[in-house]
């Protein structure tokens, strides 16, 4: 059996997750919230702000980095409601990457995986598109947005909940189990499983806010 082993650049986009586990909001999805909260007030003029489609970040407030990209929480408008006034946000995870820096080549790769597994395993992160940017620095990829990794799970407030409730522990090695099933069973391997590359989410990201409001 031939298992493809140039999945590193697999391992930051594509990385088993956790979920199901809405035991305890945790801080790092206040942070989110409240930075989805700040965009939302935005018009995507300001000099802290970049849009990219119909995506727009805060340019200064990188959710997470890898050798060559940055991770930001984007949201994107989804809906308005005529009658309230009231604009409709979804959150997602923007990682731009140098293009300087990467092979044109394994971008495609990574692409290409990304939407072989999108929406294929409820433990895969999912892929939702490739943007193109007007400047000549940055390519994006629009992704689930999580709350954080299994090292800041185990490490924060949640432990004491972890000791408490031991099936939350299995439930979330059941997870991982399944993500890296599916993977094996698609010829892949994760080159790079540690906690920091196992990431989680509690709740569905969305809000809502009235233009007409400061």
């Amino acid at each position: 059996m031939y298992v493809h082993t140039d999945i590193d650049k697999f391992n930051d986009a594509a990385t088993t997750i956790l979920r199901s586990l809405d035991t305890l909001l945790q801080p790092e999805m206040e942070s989110h919230l409240k930075n989805a909260t700040d965009l939302a007030k935005t018009t995507g003029r300001e000099a802290n702000v970049t849009v990219v489609g119909k995506y727009r970040y805060f340019k200064d407030k990188p959710i997470g980095s890898g050798a060559f990209s940055l991770m930001f929480l984007a949201i994107k408008d989804e809906h308005l409601d005529k009658r309230s006034g009231t604009i409709q946000y979804s959150l997602f995870a923007l990682k731009r990457i140098e293009k300087a820096n990467v092979n044109p080549k394994e971008i495609i790769r990574e692409v290409k995986t990304l939407i072989l597994f999108s929406n294929e395993c409820e433990n895969i992160v999912k892929y939702y598109g490739f943007e193109h940017s007007k400047d000549e620095f940055f390519h994006y990829l629009c992704l689930d947005l999580m709350d954080g990794n299994l090292n800041e799970f185990v490490t924060n407030d949640v432990n004491k909940v972890l000791k408490e409730d031991p099936a939350i522990c299995v439930q979330a090695t059941k997870e991982i189990i399944n993500g890296l099933e599916y993977l094996h069973e698609q010829m892949f391997i994760h080159c790079d499983l540690k906690p920091e590359n196992i990431l989680y989410t509690t709740v569905l990201l969305c809000i809502s806010r009235s233009p007409t409001l400061d």
